[in-house]
């Protein structure tokens, strides 16, 4: 299994997924000019390595703010890892939000009431 690793940009979050490790993390700001294409990629990633895939992981999102286009995009890869948890795997979505960040929070909230999955909120 290849490992995943996008370094953060001023635009993007860094991506880290490594074989061995069960977290996943998504962590920076996030405003891409083709936020579709950014998070495309990593669903890609997803689905050609699906069997290899960890059964118990943890998908971690620590972002400080993004655009409207991310949020869509955003959506899409959360309903790929639902695709995951329905299918038997025991993946947790980890969601931080900082302290007073009322737009995190509902984002969060908002994600877990369309794909109707648990969605951890930290701070």
């Amino acid at each position: 299994m290849s490992k995943l690793i996008i370094a953060p940009t001023k635009s993007t979050p860094e991506i880290y997924y490594h074989p061995g490790e069960n977290t996943f993390r998504v962590k920076g700001i996030s405003t891409p000019i083709n936020a579709f294409e950014f998070y495309q990629n990593i669903v890609a990633w997803m689905n050609e390595n699906e069997s290899e895939l960890p059964r118990s992981a943890t998908f971690e999102f620590n972002l400080p703010y993004f655009n409207s286009a991310t949020m869509k995009a955003i959506l899409i890869l959360l309903e790929r890892i639902k695709e995951g948890i329905v299918s038997g795997n025991d993946w947790v979505i980890d969601w931080f939000v900082e302290d007073d960040d009322e737009f995190m929070l509902e984002a969060a909230e908002s994600f877990q009431g369309i794909l109707g999955i648990d969605i951890k909120i930290s701070n």
